[in-house]
């Protein structure tokens, strides 16, 4: 019985290598195509201090969240550079996932549904 699982078990680490690879690739690649549509709307926006609707963008986020933090990041005095998020689902379309992986900011995602942690998953191994 042992010699049976045995002799499966290097092609199952095969599988879950391949696995985690591509997982890493489709990661890169939604972030690539988030940040280039981030840096499209960003670069076409004309921001009034008086009109929040003007610092929108969205690369990352689904309503232009990504564009009224970066104004907001921008004006705090002292910045900690740090989020905490629930509710960030998969850790690419959120709210704060601009702050990560375009200004470089540290913080917590956290979700309720395990189904949507791939970003945390593949480090884990």
């Amino acid at each position: 019985m042992f010699r049976h699982l045995g002799a499966r078990l290097p092609y199952t680490n095969l599988l879950r290598q391949y696995e985690v690879r591509l997982t890493r690739v489709e990661l890169q690649s939604r972030i690539s195509t988030a940040m280039s549509r981030a840096a499209a709307a960003a670069s076409r926006r004309l921001i009034d201090p008086l009109v929040p609707l003007t610092w929108e963008f969205a690369g990352f986020s689904q309503h232009g969240e990504d564009g009224i933090l970066d104004y907001l990041c921008d004006h705090v005095l002292e910045p900690n550079r740090f989020f905490f998020e629930i509710g960030a689902a998969d850790g690419i379309q959120n709210n704060t996932a601009w702050l990560a992986f375009a200004r470089g900011y540290g913080g917590v995602w956290v979700d309720g549904d395990p189904a949507l942690r791939t970003l945390d998953s593949p480090s884990r191994e």
